[in-house]
Formats: C-alpha cells, structure tokens, sequence
C-alpha cells in the first residue's frame, strides 16, 4: 500500500493509524469501503448514497447532507498523510454562501495545511470540499478541546485527543482526532452568513448520521456572531 503509516507516524511521535478497511474491492457508494490505486498515490475511500441525512424543523426537512465522500492518501513527494472529503448540501431555505478558505495551523507563521470551499458547481450543486495535510495538521499543532465554535461537545464521541485548527479568518475549523486507533476528521463552518440557521433547526446542536453509515453532518447555532453553522464529520479510511 505504499508509503507504511506505522512508520510515518512514529517517526513523528505520532498515535499509530491502525487500517479501518476490512476487506479490498472495488470503489463504491453506499456502504462499500475500497483501495484503489492512482498514480503513485495509494488512495482509500468512502461514500455515502443519494439519500442523504437531513436537519429539520417541525417535520419539515430544510439541510441535507448526501452524496459524501471521503479519501486518504500518502502524498509521494511529502509521505504525509492526506484526506479529501466532499458532501452535497441541499437547502429549501436556505441560501448557501460561496467561501474559499484556508486551513492553517494556530501558531503563525506557518505553512498552510489545506483549503476548503463552499460553493455551487455549475449544474447549481452547493457543494462543500476540503482536502487537507493530516501530517502537517497534527506536527504544526497541539492538542485542544473538543468543542464546536457555540462552545458545546463535538458530536463525535470517544476520541482519545482533538486537535482543531482554523479554517480561514472567521470561527470555522478542521478537526482531527482519533478514536480507538481510527482518525476522525471534521470541518465546521461558523460564518456570520450562517448566525440565522438557529431559525431552521429546533436544538442549537443538531447532528444526524450520514446515509452510507460512515460519521454525522448537521448543525450547530450559538448567541453570538460566527458561533453558527454546518458540519460534517467522517472516519478516515486507509
């Protein structure tokens, strides 16, 4: 497979990445998990279906999340660790804003880690990506708290260490933490574009599992400018 993880990662000092993948195939959406080969590159993914998991109100669904997925890779001129993820937003009420931003480490200066962009592709997709330097996240860091910018738990549970890291300017961060040897990757988006989204869902912490069974996505809303917005969390798959 490449690039051993186990000895990138304790020559780092690192948690060791135990394999999440069971079993080889071929790449799928659903519940299907894969290794695939691209390049000089060893690529695992995840995807989620067309169903997708909604946040609602009253019954009335106003946020889906569908059509996720998520990839890891070792870079071959780096040997860092690498992960991909995008997911489909779908809103009857509301408007998505178009954001390009950075993922970036707290203690400047430093090189920047990855970008995330939320927009809409030209078939009118809001579609969230973000690709991210995992290697570089957990050097140039140290550990933080588990919670969302509103100041309440993470919606993902038992993870031994967080470590959070901004994304662009505003409240929004990226999240990597491990859970029983697994990572766990997450990005929030707290802009002030998102400080009405308390008006869509009924609890200030609303996270369901995604479809295909890999993570949550949901919403978060706090009292304050740029404590709201959206999120999703997934499992790397290696």
């Amino acid at each position: 497979m490449g690039v051993s993880v186990k000895k990138l990662y304790v020559k780092n000092g690192l948690v060791i990445l135990i394999i999440w993948i069971l079993s080889v195939g071929i790449i799928g959406c659903g519940n299907a998990v894969a290794v695939a080969g691209c390049g000089n590159a060893t690529v695992a993914s995840a995807c989620g279906n067309n169903i997708g998991t909604s946040v609602s109100r009253n019954n009335k669904s106003t946020i889906i999340f569908k059509n996720e997925k998520i990839n890891s890779y070792i870079d071959p001129k780096t040997n860092h660790l690498f992960v991909d993820l995008e997911v489909e937003l779908v809103g009857n009420e509301v408007i998505f804003p178009n954001l390009s931003l950075s993922i970036g480490a707290f203690n400047k200066p430093k090189p920047q880690l990855g970008s995330a962009r939320l927009g809409y592709t030209l078939e009118g997709k809001s579609m969230l990506f973000i690709t991210t330097d995992i290697t570089g996240v957990l050097a140039e860091n140290s550990p933080s708290n588990k919670l969302l910018p509103n100041g309440m738990a993470l919606p993902v549970k038992n993870l031994d260490y967080v470590y959070a890291v901004p994304v662009g300017a505003s409240n929004s961060k990226f999240y990597v933490g491990s859970s029983n040897g697994i990572y766990q990757v997450g990005i929030v988006i707290a802009a002030r574009e998102f400080d009405d989204i308390s008006e869509y869902v009924a609890r200030p912490n609303f996270f369901n599992s995604l479809s295909g069974g890999h993570g949550v996505a949901g919403t978060f809303s706090g009292n304050v400018t740029e404590t709201s917005g959206i999120g999703i969390f997934m499992p790397v798959p290696y």
